[in-house]
């Protein structure tokens, strides 16, 4: 069994793809530093849900969000493809407790193609994941 299953498990598949994320509320121009808890819960086509810090919105108001790539893989060598910028209405605000919201936000300035590029990254990411828990689960 334990032959078999290092025959599954690769190094590189536990590379975290991870990411650092900032913001500013454009409406209030409060800055969200990355210091504070931003996390990506799911990706849309044009948008994104988050959790974030009470502070970072609410309900109609617009947000700029910075995602930097901690890692960069060495197939990425263009300074766009390591970091980019949306805007977004906030169209969605759920409390999640008294320093955290989880919302929705609506992409109204984006670059389409890096967007698509990001979401295909991290759906590819979670096929890998997926399929090395398949295989230890059979």
């Amino acid at each position: 069994m334990s032959d078999k299953i290092n025959s599954w498990i690769r190094a590189k598949d536990f590379i975290e793809t991870s990411f650092r994320i900032t913001g500013e509320n454009v409406t209030t121009k409060v800055p969200v530093k990355s210091a504070e808890v931003i996390e990506i819960v799911e990706l849309h086509d044009s948008g994104v849900v988050l959790k974030v810090p009470k502070i970072a919105g609410a309900l109609g108001h617009l947000l700029l969000i910075h995602i930097m790539r901690k890692q960069v893989p060495a197939h990425i060598t263009d300074d766009l493809e390591r970091e980019f910028s949306v805007t977004g209405k906030i169209v969605k605000a759920e409390a999640l407790d008294a320093q955290t919201s989880l919302i929705e936000l609506q992409f109204y300035q984006f670059n389409e193609i890096q967007w698509k590029s990001f979401v295909e990254e991290c759906a590819k990411r979670q096929d890998s994941v997926d399929k090395i828990v398949r295989q230890i689960q059979e």
